[in-house]
């Protein structure tokens, strides 16, 4: 396991990332070679991916229709805070377009995916599908690990249902915003980590615990007190400054500011 993980969604190239023993980053925003220059520096690379939403670039890219989507009401499932649809895990048309894209990124150099939003199959809202729903995102989950051959596959969320199903063909679990204060305090949080802890041991997998603070002092001091929190647990943690587009947090607690986009 990496003693360090940093994640990032701007565009590359930024200072500090090398610093970093795993850099989670958005493909889109990283020149071919940039990215190499990151791997001849020993930073392994996690191409962000999502596994079930699909924003209007992507539901056009993958060729998805009505039908490919999760139904939530009665009515494909659309989340309007972030502008995504959500894919069937079933639908043929996402499936393909999964495995083209993770057979890519591996192509041109990523040592492996952070698959994100596959956290959805547990949310109250399609509980009632849950029967094959959960074994659905399972098979994608054993696609992406064909996809991706050799290289890295670390799923963010579905902590709870999903987990057991899918930790045999996972590198590593992700728990984005654990919620720091509870651990001692209440049942749900201690189990929570609890089953993260036992399937990286059961597995062999990085357990990683990811959260956003300000991009002050007082964020410095959340960041610290994730980091020694994870430590004791045996994992390692991050904590971005503000959100995962503006810049990273340093090992020592500086923030670097994101770089600007290329011209045009």
């Amino acid at each position: 396991m990496p003693r360090s993980f940093v994640v990032y969604y701007g565009y590359g190239p930024i200072r500090g990332v090398e610093r970093f023993g795993l850099a989670v980053l958005e493909p889109r925003g990283w020149a071919a070679s940039d990215l190499a220059e990151l791997r001849a520096r020993g930073v392994s690379t996690l191409a962000y991916l999502s596994g079930l939403e699909a924003a209007e670039d992507v539901y056009r890219e993958a060729g998805l229709t009505p039908a490919d989507l999760l139904q939530c009401g009665n009515r494909p499932w659309y989340k309007p805070e972030w502008g995504t649809w959500v894919a069937d895990p079933r639908s043929p048309r996402w499936r393909a377009f999964v495995r083209n894209r993770i057979a890519a990124l591996i192509k041109d150099g990523w040592h492996g995916v952070f698959v994100d939003t596959l956290g959805d199959v547990e949310d109250e809202a399609v509980g009632a599908h849950a029967a094959w729903l959960l074994p659905a995102a399972a098979d994608l989950v054993q696609l992406m690990r064909r996809a991706a051959g050799d290289g890295r596959l670390v799923q963010n969320h579905g902590l709870h249902l999903l987990l057991p199903l899918v930790a045999p063909h996972l590198d590593g679990i992700c728990w984005e915003a654990p919620p720091l204060a509870a651990f001692g305090r209440t049942d749900w949080a201690d189990q929570t980590l609890q089953r993260v802890l036992t399937a990286g041991i059961r597995h062999d997998l990085m357990v990683l615990l990811l959260d956003r603070a300000p991009a002050d002092a007082s964020g410095s001091e959340a960041a610290a007190a994730l980091a020694e929190f994870a430590a004791r647990q045996g994992c390692i943690a991050y904590t971005a400054p503000e959100d995962y587009h503006l810049g990273i947090r340093l090992p020592d607690g500086r923030v670097e500011p994101a770089s600007p986009p290329p011209p045009g």
